[in-house]
């Protein structure tokens, strides 16, 4: 297994990397067009890191591409890309049964109800519940093939994106998303499994930053 990832860290006396942090539809538009830009990346998951704060005082996103690509900043929509530094790294290795891990990531806790409205099909809700949050995460690992061993969690507030249409007479679309974070150690049950969850990513909400699935060795 390879991983592709590009720490992008902000300055936080930029008012351009404030806008685009504080905004979920931004930040989406320039992780997706930076990972892009020179080539064809493949499946991208992004994280914009929780320890962001007193003790680590610039904003950090850690995204991860399928395929290897130089990250570039185009500067006709972004301008000059001296409110951002990039790092970029790859690792490769397997994970293995019984192997002990540390985790981080953020997920979009769901559930799926149906109504008359939704025609049958069920409608995806999202988990606010903390105790719900970690049955929810504990379970989706497990699919995975992964144990979850101990967990720090925390419920966030709900992420609201306002995503631009292509009418301009049309209203922005407004979409909503329960969010919690975790921290933990889990024990890989099915090495296969757990490598395709950190390729893929873990429940809904990929395109907003949620879902990746970082592992590392205790």
């Amino acid at each position: 297994m390879t991983l592709n990832l590009i720490r992008l860290v902000f300055d936080p006396s930029r008012s351009k990397a404030i806008r685009i942090i504080g905004n979920p539809y931004t930040l989406h538009q320039f992780v997706y067009e930076t990972m892009s830009a020179s080539g064809k990346p493949g499946r991208i998951l992004y994280r914009l890191e929780a320890n962001y704060g007193f003790h680590n005082p610039e904003p950090c996103v850690l995204v991860q591409v399928e395929h290897s690509v130089v990250p570039q900043i185009n500067d006709r929509c972004w301008g000059k890309p001296d409110f951002v530094r990039m790092e970029s790294k790859s690792s490769a290795g397997m994970l293995r049964e019984a192997g002990i891990y540390r985790l981080r990531s953020r997920v979009n806790p769901v559930r799926s109800e149906r109504t008359e409205s939704s025609g049958g099909r069920g409608k995806r809700i999202g988990i606010a519940d903390p105790e719900e949050q970690v049955a929810w995460f504990s379970k989706r690992l497990a699919d995975k093939g992964m144990r979850l061993m101990s967990v720090d969690h925390r419920r966030e507030p709900w992420l609201e994106v306002r995503q631009k249409t292509k009418e301009p007479a049309q209203s922005a679309r407004r979409l909503v998303f329960a969010s919690a974070f975790f921290e933990g150690v889990v024990e890989v049950t099915n090495a296969e499994s757990a490598e395709n969850a950190v390729i893929e990513g873990i429940g809904p909400g990929k395109g907003f930053g949620f879902g990746m699935l970082s592992l590392a060795r205790r």
